[in-house]
């Protein structure tokens, strides 16, 4: 067994309420028998260790990191004290700017909404939201960043209602913790090579990239070839993580 799925095995001391297997749908074999609840997310119920392991395998792995996460976020956020909470506005075709930082009211209905799957496996919890743009012609409402933090970790493609048409948008992350230009720019150019990888070397060499170790050592590279470049205030930029 892999020590990555020892972590997360059922534990019998968590007993779940739950009325079937999140896996095969069963009920538990017994009335007297309880489900037992995964031991990292603590959401998902089980009928037995077999059907736990295989549903890891299925894609309760990348599930479960998103769940937790999300969990960890609501406690920090619940601590924020502020009226604004640092985030960034993306731009759609319509508007210049492409995208830049911005106050967000930290009581905005974005922060109840889902993380974003990609970041949330990197371990970064950012939420999305559009802010309502109109325009006759829709192809001025696509937003090319948008679209590339919607993908998925299945197959790189984000759902419909992201492709295109989506206007311009405000992102921050979901624990309220200051969210800057440069590591919105980070998140998105990872993104972009990961989906330069789902296109020439298919999804499973992608999802190797979809690792947080793997994102920290390339955004070290990458604030060093951007300071290379006159960008100076990429030289100071530091670690998404210890906020």
């Amino acid at each position: 067994m892999k020590p990555g799925i020892r972590l997360h095995l059922v534990s019998t001391t968590m007993a779940s309420t739950t009325s079937s297997c999140s896996y095969c749908g069963n009920p538990p074999e017994s009335p007297e028998t309880a489900l037992q609840r995964c031991g990292g997310c603590k959401f998902e119920s089980y009928c037995s260790t077999e059907c736990q392991r295989r549903d890891w395998k299925s894609g309760h792995k990348q599930q479960c990191k998103i769940i937790s996460l999300d969990k960890t976020a609501e406690a920090t956020a619940a601590k924020c004290n502020g009226e604004t909470v640092k985030g960034v506005r993306l731009t759609c075709t319509k508007e210049p700017g492409g995208f830049w930082e911005v106050d967000i009211p930290s009581n905005h209905s974005m922060f109840d909404g889902p993380l974003l799957e990609v970041p949330a496996i990197l371990d970064v919890p950012l939420v999305i939201h559009r802010v309502g743009t109109q325009s006759n012609n829709r192809v001025d409402l696509d937003c090319q960043i948008a679209t590339f933090l919607n993908i998925t970790y299945r197959d790189g493609m984000a759902p419909p209602e992201w492709q295109s048409h989506v206007g311009s948008c405000l992102v921050a992350r979901k624990d309220k913790k200051p969210l800057s230009s440069q590591h919105l720019e980070a998140v998105w150019m990872y993104i972009d090579r990961i989906l330069d990888y789902f296109g020439e070397e298919g999804p499973r060499e992608a999802q190797k990239l979809i690792n947080r170790e793997k994102f920290e050592r390339w955004l070290e590279n990458y604030k060093l070839a951007e300071a290379s470049r006159g960008r100076t205030e990429w030289a100071d930029v530091g670690s998404l993580y210890d906020l």
